[in-house]
């Protein structure tokens, strides 16, 4: 799957025998999950860093300020997903050689 740094993972059309709301939701659980591995990597470099430097280093401000960014798409990104879940009725299962 190619990944786009600035948007997520890049999520090709639907295939026709993939209803188009499953396919949406498909690449809203890919995408959460890009998220979720850039949030947890945004956290350790945070946690890394307030062992290292002193409270008031500009290296932990950006750090914090970073994963603080991180947590917010996480969170947005979740909510959309909540409510195709919803929607679908059904969590569809991926299947990542399939999926495009």
């Amino acid at each position: 799957m190619p990944i786009n740094l600035i948007s997520g993972p890049g999520i090709a059309p639907p295939e026709p025998s993939v209803p188009l709301l499953e396919h949406d939701t498909l690449a809203a659980m890919l995408t959460y999950r890009y998220y979720l591995r850039i949030a947890q990597r945004r956290f350790d470099q945070l946690d890394r860093l307030s062992r290292l430097v002193p409270k008031n280093s500009w290296q932990l401000a950006r750090a914090n300020a970073a994963y603080g960014s991180a947590a917010i798409k996480l969170d947005r990104q979740e909510i959309l997903l909540a409510r195709l879940v919803q929607r679908l009725g059904y969590v569809p299962r991926i299947d990542p050689d399939r999926f495009h």
